[in-house]
């Protein structure tokens, strides 16, 4: 066992031993306040942690550790596993030490998550929304397709609702592991009613993808609708695993490494993962994943909601207040939230299909985004992110797509680098687009202050930005210029301001000998293993890089090229795990590609 595995063992002995980490009352709290909790801060489940790991022997060695001592399950056919720790144990505190553990790619708390709330103050109108994201144009074309399926992973669907009987296919309760997805809550019926509720009966309501199929997946069997992620996270892969094109999760997910995982799994599906932004009213600094359709919620008058989060993970917006939709026992009510912007994104997405069943996942997102109505500033904003979702316009691009009509549609742009619009001083300043069309873009060309950076003609679009001889505090503007096949262009800017000594940019290092796999042995005079290192800043100078065997320092290099060594004398016989870490001169860090070599 290595000594990393064995400091493992010996803190979580220590961690058995003390009195409980976890000193709020949250097992013996009661529903509603422990549903006020989750809402004000993410609240981990106690006696659970999800992890995965690595594809390597480290990993191996790990899981045996981790299994020798407590119980785990793995979710479906990821390499996610969930763990059970003592309540007393702080899920936080277990999640960091799997961390530090080789072979294991991340760990974090089953954290419980609300599904998104509804304002106290109850809205009432019609079916606006409908009309405001131009349902009537798409069902021109397409009502929808049994044979496009829209997975709600949520509180279970009244199966017995006149407009949702004859909407369902069978789902499964991931929590109970049975068939049972009757509502335990209101939330899950208000969604798929949103989304695919049956329209043209002559009761009821309408709703976007109403020819379409809902595949309840229940999530939850608490009765405040609160879920744990794993929950979620199972339920995505099994209806991935079982013919769902669309899966909606109306609960506010963002920052999860395990529901990034679960979309990214999806995406390897081909199906489209579309979550809600959450209810926070408030700027989250998320990230954008690329798996994840994230979407913020609008009103009647086309500004955003108050309840809504923004942040740059928002890819679109889309009608949140005042849905009138199915409700338990046949009822119909009006709610609001994102939790009910994010359906009409994925019902969307289910009409979409059903035009065109072959369309990627990519590329009806892809569709989504040139198709969006510009609100809020010009061009992409963490607010309505590409633009509040215009299904008309997207259903028939998908059909132009399909008949290889003409192409009139620009692309569309996001800057994703620089962040909050500073630069560093640097001679490679970096500079990260994003960039889709309908069809494909052919060109990109990056402009500061009119003089050109670089010309790209396929994604990624990443450039870099030469601001080493830019004043401190001068004021620029960044001018991205994207055409498509058919010449459409579109254009977006960035000012931004030089700052000295910014710096954000990791590293970029990668161990290119001895090779992963590597045969290792001792001979003549050659006693210590080489390792040879590449690596790069674009500060220009790196401060340090350290070389780690089997998750402990061995030794570092300050200039380059970063060649180290291991005495063999220090190899024993078995499988070990090389891994290094580099820091640039702002303590930036990034970790190299692992690589297992065999003595």
């Amino acid at each position: 066992m290595n000594k990393r595995l064995t400091a493992a063992l010996a803190l979580t002995a220590m961690l058995v031993g003390v009195s409980p980490l976890f000193t709020g009352d949250s097992r013996t709290t009661a529903s509603a306040q422990l549903n006020t909790q989750a809402r004000a801060r993410r609240l981990a489940l106690p006696g659970r942690v999800i992890v995965k790991y690595h594809a390597d022997a480290a990993a191996a060695d790990a899981e045996a550790f981790v299994t020798m001592h407590l119980k785990t399950r793995r979710l479906d056919s990821t390499r996610l596993h969930v763990i059970d720790i003592p309540v007393d144990i702080d899920a936080a505190a277990y999640a960091r030490l799997l961390r530090q553990m080789p072979g294991v790619e991340f760990a974090e708390p089953d954290y419980l998550l609300s599904p998104a709330d509804l304002p106290n103050d109850p809205l009432y109108g019609s079916e606006w929304h409908l009309a405001t994201i131009n349902a009537p144009a798409a069902w021109n074309i397409t009502n929808g397709s049994a044979a496009s399926i829209l997975a709600v992973c949520d509180t279970g669907v009244d199966a017995t609702h006149p407009d949702l009987a004859g909407q369902l296919v069978p789902g499964w309760n991931v929590v109970d592991n049975n068939s049972d997805t009757s509502p335990i809550n209101p939330h899950g019926t208000w969604v798929a009613g949103t989304a695919a509720a049956a329209s043209n009966n002559g009761v009821g309501v309408a709703a976007v993808a109403m020819n379409c199929r809902i595949m309840p997946m229940r999530v939850t069997s608490r009765s405040d609708g609160i879920a744990a992620t794993s929950d979620i996270v199972a339920a995505t892969v099994w209806a991935a695993d079982h013919g769902a094109r669309v899966i909606n999760v109306s609960y506010a997910g963002y920052g999860s490494a395990a529901i990034a995982d679960a979309a990214q799994y999806a995406r390897s599906k081909n199906a489209v993962f579309v979550m809600a932004a959450g209810n926070d009213a408030s700027y989250v600094a998320n990230a954008d994943d690329p798996n994840v359709i994230a979407v913020s919620a609008t009103t009647p008058v086309d500004a955003l909601a108050s309840f809504t989060s923004t942040g740059p993970y928002v890819d679109l917006a889309a009608p949140g207040q005042a849905i009138w939709t199915t409700g338990p026992q046949g009822v119909y009510e009006s709610v609001s939230g994102t939790s009910f912007s994010a359906p009409l994104v994925a019902g969307t997405v289910a009409l979409m299909l059903s035009a065109y069943p072959q369309l990627s996942a990519a590329q009806a997102e892809a569709l989504l985004k040139v198709s969006a109505d510009d609100r809020g500033a010009a061009g992409y904003d963490a607010g309505y992110g590409f633009g509040r979702l215009n299904a008309g316009r997207a259903v028939e691009l998908t059909q132009a797509k399909l008949y290889g009509a003409a192409d009139v549609t620009p692309p569309a742009l996001r800057f994703f680098m620089p962040r909050d619009g500073v630069v560093g001083q640097t001679a490679g300043e970096p500079v990260r687009l994003e960039v889709v069309d309908d069809r494909q873009v052919s060109r990109v060309t990056l402009y500061a202050d009119d003089q050109m950076v670089g010309q790209l003609n396929a994604a990624p679009f990443n450039f870099t930005w030469n601001t080493a001889r830019l004043a401190n505090g001068s004021q620029h503007v960044l001018r991205a210029v994207a055409k498509d096949k058919a010449n459409n262009l579109a254009t977006l800017e960035l000012p931004v301001v030089v700052q000295a000594g910014y710096d954000v940019t990791p590293p970029v290092i990668e161990i290119t000998s001895p090779a992963d796999g590597s045969q290792i042995k001792a001979n003549g005079g050659n006693q210590s293993l080489r390792v040879s290192v590449n690596a790069s800043d674009n500060s220009g100078r790196l401060l340090s890089v350290e070389l780690y065997f089997d998750g402990v320092l061995v030794t570092s290099s300050v200039n380059s090229p970063y060649t180290m060594y291991v005495p063999f004398a220090q190899i024993a016989p078995g499988r070990h795990t090389l891994v290094c870490l580099a820091y640039d001169q702002s303590f930036n860090t990034a970790w190299s590609n692992a690589v297992t070599v065999i003595r």
